[in-house]
């Protein structure tokens, strides 16, 4: 019933993802309590089924191919599943990152669409025992620091609005690095993604941690960027997460997962039909040239390329943003994220 219960829970979280079609990473406040009162009910009248391997991740555009992939869109029939001989997979887009990571933390989830520091603090603040499946896109563009129209680069202090989450103080980190700046000069501000436009045109804020389509909407306004992710090529990652012992009872499984389904999406992606072109912007509120644009900054590896970049960068890439998360408090202990492929 437990599991019956989660499924439910799941596809919830599907029909709130689709009713509020946000960009990405954005809190809801969903009452468990109300939806497992609510499941229990509906449920004594399934029939029993077998558990498929639960996996699931926001609305962010990098874990698109998947969900195009994933029979006929699984947000629109949350109930089919993929099937790998008779083993079904159940594919879920939920409606923020905090949803996802509450689940794969309580055991509810197999595996998990998550970026590089969601999935190092899930390991080391829960002590998750996770591999790394595929690398499933990098940013190249798609994230990016802002300077106002109204502001100059020289003055001191500079207001920096950004999210208050672990990307958005590392792309910072990163940015003084690449701009010369000192932490001096700035005045850090907690700005909510639905205040991004906002808090630069009624100059707030000086400088924007901010991230597609804010930075085509607020090029058009003037602002200019200073610094974006293709310089920092292959940081700003995107994982399939999968837990060690769910991996290890089936790899074949998940690794079809990782090849063949998110291959079948990830070429999707690159030439989509009217109808998946349609679902992605209603799925993330975008209008074509925006969501033209938020894909020039996404790159999508294929399967060799995502193979080479775990074997020879991601454990310099995950020893870097671990220093950062160390020295932010973020975590405690360093993540060890190996691929699964290892094990």
């Amino acid at each position: 019933m437990v599991r019956a219960v989660v499924q439910f829970l799941l596809l919830m979280g599907n029909k709130v993802a689709q009713a509020r079609a946000v960009l990405s990473r954005f809190r809801v406040r969903l009452s468990f309590l109300v939806l497992a009162l609510a499941a229990a009910s509906l449920l004594t009248a399934c029939t029993p089924m077998r558990e498929p391997v639960n996996i699931a991740g926001n609305q962010w555009l990098g874990y698109h191919p998947l969900y195009l992939a994933h029979t006929q869109n699984c947000v629109q029939c949350p109930f089919s599943n993929e099937y790998y001989g008779e083993r079904p997979i159940k594919v879920n887009m939920l409606a923020d990152t905090t949803l996802v990571s509450r689940l794969f933390a309580n055991g509810q989830l197999d595996g998990a669409l998550v970026t590089l520091d969601e999935a190092i603090r899930l390991q080391s603040n829960n002590q998750m025992d996770l591999c790394v499946a595929r690398i499933l896109s990098f940013s190249q563009g798609a994230d990016a620091v802002l300077l106002a129209p109204h502001a100059e680069l020289s003055q001191r202090p500079l207001r920096v609005g950004y999210e208050e989450t672990a990307l958005g103080a590392f792309l910072l980190q990163r940015a003084i690095q690449f701009l010369g700046l000192n932490e001096n000069d700035l005045q850090p501000e907690l700005v909510l993604p639905s205040q991004h436009l906002q808090s630069v045109l009624s100059g707030d804020v000086d400088m924007l941690i901010t991230y597609e389509p804010f930075i085509t909407q607020l090029k058009s306004q003037g602002a200019t960027v200073l610094f974006d992710s293709s310089q920092i090529p292959h940081e700003i990652l995107d994982l399939f997460v999968v837990r060690r012992d769910v991996w290890q009872e089936h790899a074949k499984m998940l690794d079809w997962v990782a090849s063949e389904l998110w291959e079948k999406g990830r070429v999707k992606l690159s030439a989509p039909s009217s109808a998946d072109a349609t679902f992605m912007q209603e799925t993330l509120a975008l209008n074509s040239e925006e969501l033209s644009n938020a894909l020039s900054g996404l790159h999508f590896p294929d399967y060799q390329e995502n193979r080479e970049i775990q074997a020879t960068e991601l454990d310099a890439i995950l020893a870097r943003l671990n220093g950062h998360l160390l020295s932010s408090g973020l975590i405690s202990t360093p993540a060890h994220l190996p691929s699964c492929y290892e094990l």
